[in-house]
């Protein structure tokens, strides 16, 4: 029975996590951890450039990068960063509203608009601008000593959603922005501003993300989404729980019959 119980457990994990992941994981077009470098764990490999001073401190998983109010970090530009229809950005900030008027922004901004860009000001407002429009989440964000994750996302239609700690905050009405050939920049919003704070996990997709999806990008990180295994390599796993479980099966009806006799 124990096998049975076990059997059953696999295969729920099998059958509920890719449907999320698999998702997840062809959306996701950039995911900087800041575990002590720069690079880009995303399909899109892409890797930043520091300008300025940034320190690397304790994250919310491994290194974060600390920002002084005088610094940036630039992502080359590529394709995939233009984010037109729908879309998802997430990162974890830790920032008590001091050193500057703005937490570290996540901008891809030119100097006829931005295709996006989301930040918190000191005032403890969450906003997002699209170069189309300035929405602001109602409710004011949590700042000081913890991490707060956050999370914006955009339906590719007019609906634009703030999340604070994987929780629905409020919901803003804009259109999407249009692409442009700037780079991606962390830190300052591309026209001079520049943000103090700590920000880890930093996360883009181009489609946007379930509330659910949400839930398990701040509970699992990142990571969960962008190393999923290989169709092939699950059809392997699943023919290796199947053999095990035969296996089992068989071993113990046969231990029962031995005893019969």
């Amino acid at each position: 029975m124990k096998f049975l119980v076990l059997f059953l457990f696999i295969i729920s994990l099998i059958v509920m996590l890719p449907i999320v992941s698999l998702s997840a994981q062809k959306s996701l077009v950039l995911y900087l951890p800041f575990d002590g470098n720069l690079n880009d764990l995303s399909n899109t490999g892409l890797k930043g450039k520091l300008e300025g001073k940034a320190d690397f401190i304790d994250g919310k998983a491994g290194k974060a990068l600390l920002f002084d109010g005088k610094s940036s970090v630039e992502i080359p530009n590529d394709k995939a960063l233009n984010l037109t229809r729908a879309h998802a950005i997430s990162f974890w900030l830790k920032w008590d509203g001091g050193g500057a008027s703005w937490c570290p922004f996540v901008a891809k901004r030119s100097a006829d608009g931005a295709n996006y860009q989301s930040w918190v000001g000191s005032d403890r407002i969450f906003d997002y601008y699209n170069g189309a429009a300035v929405v602001s989440a109602t409710t004011p964000v949590p700042l000081g000593k913890d991490w707060i994750f956050l999370t914006t996302t955009h339906d590719g239609k007019n609906t634009v959603s703030f999340y604070v700690n994987g929780d629905l905050n409020s919901k803003q009405n804009a259109p999407a922005g249009k692409a442009n050939n700037s780079p991606l920049l962390v830190g300052q919003d591309g026209v001079g501003n520049f943000g103090a704070g700590g920000i880890d996990e930093l996360a883009l997709f181009n489609q946007t993300l379930t509330p659910d999806e949400i839930k398990i990008l701040m509970q699992r990180g990142v990571k969960v989404f962008a190393a999923i295994q290989p169709i092939s390599k699950l059809t392997a796993t699943w023919g290796n729980i199947k053999d095990k479980f035969h296996t089992h099966v068989i071993n113990g009806l046969d231990r029962d019959r031995y005893r019969d006799k």
